[in-house]
């Protein structure tokens, strides 16, 4: 590995925080070549500090050149792939410059070595391990860009989520018309599907499978898929991770109307109360309201943790009221439930899902440095799927 180097008389080289800190002690101004050793273009730079001083120098101005790598001090430096200028003076930073441009660098040593000799005073210090302004700068932007790429690249992904599931539910509503979903929540017993069943009968609709499933949050996104008649949250939150089950419902193959609104109807059969003709002893005919076949539960809400100077007052908290059963009115998010929980009446049309793409890592590095990096791919193949770099800018 090439060193900086070969004009020794003009330059102190600094490599630990001991030898900074006695470089430090020197009067005058201080100018820092921060560097490390893989960086092909501070390498580059040490040309120019014989330039610097043969041409600005004098006994107040010294030079060092700093190899970052064991300096805590200026471990903030590492892993950058510019050439790093510091100017200090009374053990405190004064000024900071990054590239290499040359003339731009004479310019700001003459003018800080200028201040220097006249004792300027309004000069504002920072202290090593703070960040200067055009640091702060430097950070603020990158984060900035850094948000602006985390962004595209999450709204780019949901939108390749989103096209997915148009695209899978489209299949669904093309190559099952004749079926719904149907989910009885935690309360209604297991043993009931039997009446259940007896109610659904008179609409000619019959059960083609059945399942218990557990709602996670991450099924959001296909339970309410274009949904518009979702479930309210705190009914969400009250059923996550409960036992439900899940029915897909056949329509007779004569029936013409939307399996959403036949199912609509088999819901109002099962949780609504129902009503009668008879006779009574009198020999009138008389209506009876009979109690729905699947009946709401009420629940308490989960406990908030209370304020520190209020107490929760049990009698303010509103049950959650959970439904007897639930199924969408629409047809592409009765799809999405299809997709959701019963695969298996997809898979003569359907594809697997898509296997997702592995991640991606670019990275900078000196053309010196390449076959280093080829070598590390080799190295790791297992984890390295696929790599490649660029010859050109």
């Amino acid at each position: 590995m090439a060193k900086k180097g070969g004009v020794q008389q003009l330059q102190t080289e600094v490599n630990t925080d001991d030898e900074l800190h006695k470089f430090l002690e020197r009067e005058g101004l201080l100018v820092l070549d921060v560097y490390t050793d893989w960086c092909g273009p501070c390498l580059g730079m040490v040309g120019s500090l014989k330039k610097i001083k043969l041409e600005l120098g004098g006994d107040d101005l010294h030079l060092a050149i700093c190899r970052v790598d064991e300096i805590e001090m200026l471990k903030r430096f590492r892993n950058r792939s510019e050439p790093t200028w510091l100017f200090a003076s009374k053990r405190k930073v004064v000024n900071l410059m990054f590239g290499a441009n040359v003339p731009k660098l004479m310019k700001m040593i003459a003018k800080l070595e200028k201040s220097e000799r006249a004792g300027e005073i309004e000069r504002t210090f920072y202290d090593f391990e703070e960040l200067t302004p055009a640091e702060k700068e430097r950070v603020e932007e990158k984060n900035r860009l850094e948000e602006e790429a985390t962004k595209a690249e999450e709204e780019a992904t949901k939108k390749k989520r989103r096209d997915f599931i148009v695209n899978v539910t489209g299949e669904i509503m093309s190559n099952i018309r004749d079926h719904g979903v149907m989910l009885l929540m935690p309360q209604v017993p297991k043993d009931s599907f039997r009446r259940i069943s007896e109610s659904a009968d008179p609409f000619g609709v019959t059960c083609k499978d059945k399942r218990i499933v557990k709602l996670q949050p991450e099924m959001l996104e296909i339970l309410h898929f274009e949904c518009d008649n979702p479930l309210p949250d705190d009914v969400l939150e009250a059923i996550f991770d409960k036992e439900l089950q899940a029915v897909a419902w056949k329509v007779s193959e004569q029936e013409t109307r939307p399996v959403e609104e036949v199912l609509q109807l088999v819901h109002a059969a099962l949780t609504e109360p129902q009503y009668v003709t008879t006779q009574n002893e009198a020999g009138e005919e008389v209506e009876i309201q009979l109690s729905p076949v699947l009946a709401t539960a009420e629940v308490d809400p989960p406990r908030k943790t209370p304020s520190p100077n209020r107490e929760i007052n049990t009698e303010e908290l509103t049950k959650v009221v959970i439904p007897a059963a639930w199924t969408p009115v629409n047809r592409r998010a009765n799809a999405a439930l299809i997709y959701l929980f019963f695969r298996n009446l997809t898979e003569f049309f359907l594809p697997s899902d898509p296997v997702p793409d592995p991640p991606h890592l670019a990275i900078i590095f000196d053309a010196f440095k390449k076959q280093d990096i080829m070598d590390a791919c080799l190295k790791h193949k297992d984890a390295v799927l696929a790599y490649g770099y660029f010859t050109r800018s």
